[in-house]
């Protein structure tokens, strides 16, 4: 629906502007006056004419007026143009439209937001027709498509219904996401509705050590999210030299530098490698973004972590579902030392911004938001901590 005109409405050129009721009333007077002197005959039944008249009048001045099933019968069966316009003129005049917020707020016409293909909606399609492509030069590797054992459990439709893409992609595509691991769980619900768009990721592995060779995750990302500019990072110098020519091929031979919107680790898949790599590349991901660590397989040793154990992802991925409760807008009922902790977090972590943590077998997902804002102390908190401190100095002078 176009808007073109917010402000008084106009007749088309052409219709024929609507004679006004008193006028018409007062014609229909003088007419029946005429007949009742030419035919005496009629006379009689003219004679009430003049107070029809007059009261349809008054009826017009109060806007209550309406035909009389005589007007009605009295009207001839092929109407002339003259008596047509008035009707016209009142179907053709258009209702009067709503303006479109969206237009007003991008500043551009309402009729340039409501209809045809705009800039994203051609570039949907570029990236649609691409990926048609990957797939179909994906599928002739000829490897089998089949469901696995963790989506023949779901009964419900809320995961049963989950789009199949990326799961036939990583089949075809010969990597172990979706064989010895089942992420496509985890990247299907977070990927499926920005497959065609221009995503800006990275990638940490390039799968040099295993067995069925590099590469076959670049195969499976550029299927699955066609546009997106995508960058790996491979720690074993041999193997990227090696497969660097086969590898820029594939990608189009460019180097993405950060911003990301994600990035997943799936490299040495050594707790403490995972750690230095997250705490490094969580600032290169854009708010709203996504991180991700493969193969938390290595953590099973010491699943609750103890304190011998060297930092790991497992540990700080709970400690982050603590910290994203501090995000809560009933924080004045928390405890003043679960406020003080809240506080130093926020101060002092690179991760203050960390607004969920998601995870599934051998696989959690960071997801980023803005820095945590949280409330001033109060009077009462501000005493609890100077009490706090006192006890500990004194505790510290008596040792």
């Amino acid at each position: 629906m176009h808007i073109v005109h917010t402000g008084q409405l106009k007749l088309p050129p052409g219709t024929q502007q609507a004679v006004p009721a008193t006028e018409a009333v007062a014609a229909s007077t003088a007419a029946a006056a005429a007949t009742a002197e030419a035919a005496a005959a009629e006379a009689a039944a003219q004679e009430q004419q003049p107070e029809d008249g007059a009261e349809q009048l008054a009826q017009e001045e109060e806007g209550l007026l309406q035909p009389t099933q005589e007007e009605e019968m009295e009207e001839p069966e092929q109407p002339t143009q003259e008596q047509e316009a008035p009707e016209q003129t009142e179907a053709q005049e258009p209702p009067e439209q709503p303006i479109n917020p969206a237009a007003v707020a991008q500043d551009q016409p309402a009729a340039e937001n409501s209809g045809g293909p705009n800039d994203v909606d051609l570039r949907t399609t570029e990236c649609m027709k691409l990926g048609v492509k990957y797939a179909e030069k994906l599928k002739k590797e000829g490897r089998s498509v089949y469901d696995n054992e963790w989506n023949r459990q779901f009964t419900s439709p809320i995961s049963k219904g989950l789009p199949r893409a990326f799961l036939d992609f990583a089949q075809w595509s010969g990597t172990d996401k979706v064989t010895d691991h089942a992420y496509h769980y985890a990247y299907t619900r977070y990927l499926s509705h920005v497959r065609f768009t221009d995503l800006r990721m990275l990638e940490i592995g390039l799968g040099c050590d295993m067995g069925y060779g590099p590469g076959a995750s670049l195969k499976l990302w550029h299927a699955f999210l066609p546009c997106a500019k995508i960058s790996f990072v491979e720690y074993d110098r041999e193997c990227a030299v090696k497969w660097k020519d086969s590898v820029k091929k594939e990608a189009g031979g460019k180097l993405y530098i950060g911003n990301f919107d994600m990035i997943v680790d799936d490299g040495s898949h050594d707790p403490g490698h995972q750690l230095a790599t997250l705490t490094a590349l969580w600032p290169t991901i854009e708010p709203g973004g996504i991180y991700v660590i493969e193969d938390l397989h290595n953590h099973f040793g010491r699943p609750l972590g103890d304190d011998d154990d060297p930092p790991a992802p497992i540990s700080l991925y709970m400690q982050l579902i603590h910290f994203v409760n501090c995000r809560t807008g009933v924080f004045y009922l928390l405890h003043h030392s679960r406020k003080q902790w809240c506080r130093n977090e926020a101060q002092n972590s690179v991760f203050n911004d960390v607004i969920a943590v998601d995870c599934s077998p051998e696989l959690c997902v960071m997801v980023k938001g803005g820095p945590a804002q949280l409330p001033e102390p109060d009077q009462e908190e501000l005493e609890y901590e100077a009490n706090l401190k006192k006890a500990e100095a004194a505790a510290a002078k008596g040792m």
